[in-house]
């Protein structure tokens, strides 16, 4: 249908605060940021940095073969590694 955006599109057009506020995303905002990759995980509140400083996550991305775990990353960074929720 003409006019209708994908859930890609509408999961992409939000984003959070440290608080699990939402908010339209601003322009600057890449749609395949860390946020929206199913391999990130937003961090608890007490551990998010002071309000106005963005928001950090986990990321559990294996980068080679002798290294895996989780590691810390802005909501806004991405890598070679994106996943999108919905494929």
């Amino acid at each position: 249908m003409d006019g209708q955006i994908t859930l890609t599109e509408a999961i992409s057009s939000v984003t959070y605060d440290r608080y699990g506020k939402p908010y339209s995303t601003p322009e600057w905002m890449d749609k395949d940021r860390c946020e929206l990759c199913r391999h990130w995980t937003r961090l608890p509140e007490e551990d998010q940095p002071p309000a106005g400083w963005g928001v950090k996550g986990q990321c559990d991305v294996i980068f080679d073969t002798k290294q895996s775990g989780y590691f810390k990353t802005s909501k806004t960074s991405y890598c070679g590694r994106y996943d999108g929720l919905f494929g």
